[in-house]
């Protein structure tokens, strides 16, 4: 919670209705409490561990510090190495997982793949894993993710016309 409000509260910080609401607690003083809970989050290896340490990512991709390639690399390094002792880079029919998920664990992967490629190209880093070890499938549009229901009041547009496909392509892209 206080990543998602960290990284919320950075993007928002010079819109006129944020500065209304009286935050009293800057993005950065949000990433430190989150931050106290780090270690309780990394010693689990479980999926919401991993989806925890994504949101760090995303926090220093998007606020950038000193160090942020180091700290990029060890990151995405970890979460990847998570998802492969979970196996989330596997797809193996005889675990019969039920397609809802087969397909978070597919998302997380490679969420987890993009992000690291991506790190690993912009600082010149090695891979924790090769393409051929991976065999877990991309992933897919599906009515449980990606459908937004017609009773909401929001509109979305950019969705609307986009969909699933930015994320298809990503991950096409960095497999190559």
């Amino acid at each position: 919670i206080f990543m998602i409000l960290s990284i919320s509260s950075g993007f928002a910080a010079e819109k006129q209705q944020y500065v209304e609401m009286n935050d009293v607690n800057t993005s950065k003083e949000y990433f430190l409490m989150a931050f106290k809970y780090l270690d309780d989050v990394v010693s689990t290896i479980n999926i919401k561990s991993i989806g925890n340490i994504l949101l760090l990512v995303i926090w220093c991709l998007c606020f950038k510090n000193q160090n942020v390639n180091e700290n990029l690399w060890i990151l995405t390094r970890h979460a990847t190495s998570l998802c492969i002792q979970l196996g989330l880079h596997r797809n193996n029919p005889r675990w019969k997982l039920k397609s809802f998920e087969l397909e978070m664990r597919n998302r997380l992967w490679w969420t987890c793949f993009i992000l690291e490629r991506q790190v690993a190209l912009q600082t010149g880093r090695t891979l924790s894993i090769r393409s051929y070890a991976i065999d877990a499938e991309l992933p897919r549009f599906t009515e449980t993710f990606d459908t937004i229901s017609t009773d909401s009041d929001l509109s979305f547009p950019c969705y609307e016309n986009l969909c699933f496909q930015p994320m298809y392509l990503l991950a096409k892209v960095r497999t190559i």
